[in-house]
């Protein structure tokens, strides 16, 4: 076998899409496509990648004379994945959802805390205060979101959960820190329109605008090399 040929049947050996297996690499897709059709071949560094994910030598993945054997033999190199800064232990648990729901849960707190100083306190200047505290728990909440992202964005899924994050977490989030700019604009006389009016146009905005960068993405049809492989 060729290296596309040995790279399609190691991704099925895994039961890796295309998608999955571009995003454990940080590569596109199509990268992937091109190099199952033969018409492009990876990096140094992805050879490297590919040897440590699939547990096989990169003699194996590019010279077409090597035996099957050869796989074998190199199984132990899945002990140095640990060390490598592309491998990480495999996770029993997937840490990005777990960490992204209890993040929404925190968001939803915060929502609840501001309700109160909005329906019954009077002073502006008080409210304001705690907004800007409930706004910057929010933002602090988000950060945490971005840094797991960052270390598990090679996971599967990773990007799904963080879409699905942003998309119903900005609906509370999105609540203090409305409050608090039509706040500012009372406390400073410079309401153009009533406040309340402000407040909800502002967070319909920003919500609005970030469940549709954050919708989920239509499935992408497989690639036509990918049907004549299945149909083989």
């Amino acid at each position: 076998m060729n290296f596309s040929e040995k790279l399609y049947s190691l991704r099925k050996s895994k039961n890796l899409s295309q998608d999955e297996l571009a995003e454990k690499l940080g590569v596109s897709r199509q990268a992937i496509s091109r190099w199952e059709m033969g018409t492009a071949e990876p990096s140094a560094q992805n050879l490297i990648e590919l040897s440590n994910l699939f547990g096989v030598s990169i003699d194996y993945l590019l010279k077409d004379n090597v035996a099957q054997e050869s796989k074998e033999n190199a199984a132990g190199t899945e002990n140095v994945q640990a060390s490598t800064s592309f491998s990480k232990p495999k996770q029993r648990y997937d840490m990005l959802f777990i960490v992204s729901v209890a993040l929404i849960v925190c968001h939803v707190i915060g929502v609840l805390n501001s309700l109160p100083i909005f329906l019954f306190v009077v002073s502006i200047s008080f409210a304001i205060v705690i907004w800007s505290l409930i706004s910057i728990f929010h933002i602090i909440n988000i950060v945490i979101l971005e840094l797991v992202y960052r270390y598990y964005k090679k996971e599967p899924h990773a990007k799904a959960h963080r879409r699905r994050y942003y998309r119903i977490s900005v609906w509370f989030f999105a609540f203090s820190p409305s409050l608090l700019l039509s706040g500012l604009i009372v406390y400073f006389g410079i309401a153009p329109i009533g406040v309340i009016s402000f407040a909800f146009l502002f967070y319909f905005i920003i919500c609005g605008t970030v469940t549709f960068l954050f919708r989920n993405k239509r499935p992408k049809a497989q690639d036509l090399d990918e049907e004549t492989k299945e149909n083989s």
